[in-house]
């Protein structure tokens, strides 16, 4: 149990779009820019992108905070964030004095040149607008000389009007059928599956169900790994549909 442990959490994919989008981040922060906004559709890879941009961001000296925003409310987001930035306050502290301590945290590392990355995961799926706090961090970063980079990653633009603040946006496509059949064959190698027996049309089917989103794609090579230790025999488009709709109907 704990070596597959390991081994899930060594896996690793990098496809150009997703290279490209890290590079194009780090860009942003590497030149003091305030804000950037890293959009794509569910299951695209963001949450890959923000977690290889806070790793390499971390190498580099610099101080990450990373927070995801699904369900939060504006003022849990701020104490959640007080949280991450080491801000002692209390569970009643209200809204207004959670701003100003974010504030003076942030603008106090600033004025010790320290370069801070606030990074945003899934800031669209928040309980309510938080246009407030994306509007106080990018207010805190125009004024930290460039020593505060604020990365929100997000399904579609938000309520928040990005327009003023957006140094950068980048965006997530889907793989290609090439990088997806890429991305099943080593993800199928690093869990040992022995795939030797899939098809031209088994690849082509298994990228097409997985419609490009690594998300989907990696649910999808669960029923490979399975199959294949069932299926002795050549595991063709047929075989991929039915087991799809048997294991996974939604995809099929």
């Amino acid at each position: 149990m704990f070596g597959r442990a390991a081994k899930e959490k060594d896996w690793k994919f990098d496809a150009e779009g997703q290279t490209e989008a890290v590079n194009r981040l780090l860009y942003v922060v590497e030149n003091g820019e305030g804000f950037a906004l890293l959009k794509g559709s569910y299951g695209t890879g963001k949450s890959t992108v923000m977690q290889q941009t806070a790793h390499e961001l971390a190498s580099l000296g610099r101080q990450v905070v990373r927070q995801n925003m699904t369900s939060l409310d504006c003022r849990a987001s701020l104490w959640h964030l007080c949280g991450a930035l080491s801000v002692f306050s209390h569970t009643d502290t209200d809204t207004s004095a959670l701003m100003m301590m974010i504030r003076d945290e942030l603008l106090a590392r600033a004025s010790c040149h320290h370069q801070t990355v606030v990074l945003l995961d899934d800031a669209d799926f928040a309980q309510e607008d938080i246009g407030s706090v994306l509007h106080l961090l990018t207010s805190i970063a125009e004024s930290s000389a460039g020593r505060l980079s604020v990365i929100a990653s997000a399904e579609q633009p938000m309520a928040f009007s990005l327009q003023k603040h957006t140094s950068l946006n980048v965006r997530l496509d889907p793989l290609s059928e090439q990088e997806a059949i890429e991305f099943v064959v080593r993800r199928l190698a690093h869990l040992e599956c022995p795939v030797d027996g899939v098809t031209d049309t088994g690849w082509r089917a298994i990228a097409h169900l997985g419609g490009g989103l690594p998300a989907q794609l990696l649910r999808i090579c669960e029923i490979v790994h399975v199959v294949t230790s069932m299926q002795p025999g050549p595991i063709d488009a047929t075989l991929v549909h039915e087991a799809a709709t048997e294991l996974m109907p939604q995809a099929a």
